[in-house]
């Protein structure tokens, strides 16, 4: 998993321009991109991670980089709908685009 010394290292390290946004890539796919947010007995809610909004602020192509944190919003267990489970993961994204 990608944690912020990493990606700092990784950007350091990728010393041409052309090899910036494979290295952002590789690191968009592999931070951890959610992470709970007040959480407590009853519900709780995610917010995105530090680490993964870094990687895109690094980033030159930053749809590239959001396509990856969407493909990534499938998940394993869930309770209810699974439609509303993702949509309920919508406005993570919304700050970054155009809302729905």
């Amino acid at each position: 998993m990608v944690s912020n010394a990493v990606l700092k290292f990784a950007l350091k390290s990728a010393e041409s321009e052309h090899l910036v946004a494979p290295v952002l890539t590789v690191c968009a796919e592999t931070c951890k991109l959610l992470e709970k947010k007040n959480n407590n007995a009853i519900s709780f809610t995610f917010k995105v991670t530090d680490t993964a909004l870094k990687i895109l602020a690094s980033a030159p192509e930053k749809v590239g980089i959001l396509n990856e944190f969407v493909n990534r919003f499938h998940f394993m267990s869930f309770s209810g709908s699974y439609a509303d489970t993702l949509e309920a993961r919508l406005p993570l994204l919304c700050p970054y685009g155009k809302s729905a």
